[in-house]
């Protein structure tokens, strides 16, 4: 069963209304700008909002009457909305909604209807939670504070601000400076503020004005330039040397087919002997010259005089330092 959310005096007065049964005799007249059709949505949306909360379902009874206002603003749906909050806990949340109620009311010149707005955010007013955001010292030039990723205006900094129950993350930020965070809780009821203090920001770490030198690889040199390239045409050779001498076994192979030792009894084995022969040369003389192209290269390599670097990069304090052999 849902609970009063007035006191008898004052319940007997809002059904005397017909609170329950309507939100047309809460609303102010429906403006010119409002179309049919808003309206309409806007009283399907309010009395399925009031069926939902006969039955206790606020959480999907309050975003009913959320968008019935959008659509239609009238003090009736605030009115619901506001004791739609409270029932959920929402406490700071119904206390603002109380006080548009008999703002709305007090324009449409119903003045029973704003006193009950009136006396409902009075009820409220010391059971909604609050904190107070401080900050340590000078504020940082540039110090940004958030409640739950929303900036809190400088001027409402030592002012105990109303929220609704729950975690709430205060965050901080400054040019230049770490950032700051830290999770409070909020329970409905406590009678006193809870104070957040926003320390001073540390300074974000720079980097130091000096960097390592930076050395330039120096340049290889005539010498060790030669012993490359005599070191390719030596692997070069190798490759060579093995492609010969393995097309050199192949034809011995086959000639063995047609000869029985150094005897051939067909002109197809001479043929194939000769070819060998050719290829197995070849594949001699191409593995020696890569075996001693390779080892020149090494013996070039290694005996090529050390060379200094060609240049040094420095930085320095808004300096850059070149030097070095050119």
């Amino acid at each position: 069963m849902r609970k009063a959310w007035l006191a008898p005096r004052q319940r007997a007065l809002i059904m005397a209304l017909g609170l329950a049964c309507g939100r047309a005799l809460f609303a102010v007249p429906a403006s010119a700008e409002g179309s049919s059709d808003r309206v309409a949505a806007a009283q399907a949306l309010f009395d399925r909002a009031r069926e939902l909360m006969v039955a206790g379902h606020y959480g999907d009874a309050c975003p009913k009457l959320e968008e019935s206002q959008r659509l239609d603003p009238a003090s009736g749906t605030l009115l619901n909305l506001a004791d739609c909050y409270e029932q959920q806990g929402r406490l700071a949340s119904a206390w603002l909604k109380f006080l548009e109620a008999a703002t709305a009311s007090r324009a449409g010149a119903n003045v029973d209807r704003e006193t009950t707005a009136r006396d409902r955010a009075a009820a409220l007013a010391g059971k909604v939670p609050k904190f107070v955001i401080k900050v340590s010292g000078d504020p940082t030039p540039g110090l940004e504070v958030r409640r739950d990723g929303e900036v809190v205006n400088r001027n409402q900094w030592g002012v105990p601000l109303p929220a609704d129950a729950g975690e709430r993350i205060i965050s901080a930020s400054a040019p230049g400076r770490s950032s700051w965070r830290t999770a409070v809780t909020l329970k409905a009821g406590d009678t006193a503020a809870i104070t957040v203090v926003i320390p001073e920001l540390a300074p974000i770490a720079t980097l130091p004005d000096a960097t390592p030198e930076v050395r330039a690889a120096p340049p290889l040199g005539t010498q060790r330039l030669f012993a490359i390239a005599a070191t390719g045409a030596g692997v070069v050779g190798v490759v060579l040397g093995t492609a010969f001498a393995l097309q050199s076994k192949s034809k011995h192979n086959e000639a063995d087919r047609f000869c029985n030792g150094p005897a051939c009894f067909d002109q197809r084995g001479v043929d194939l002997g000769e070819e060998a022969k050719q290829a197995g040369n070849v594949a001699t003389i191409a593995f020696t010259a890569g075996a001693l192209a390779v080892a020149g290269g090494a013996l070039l390599w290694f005996t090529a005089p050390a060379r200094t670097p060609a240049a040094r990069i420095g930085l320095g304090a808004g300096t850059l330092q070149v030097s070095g052999t050119w």
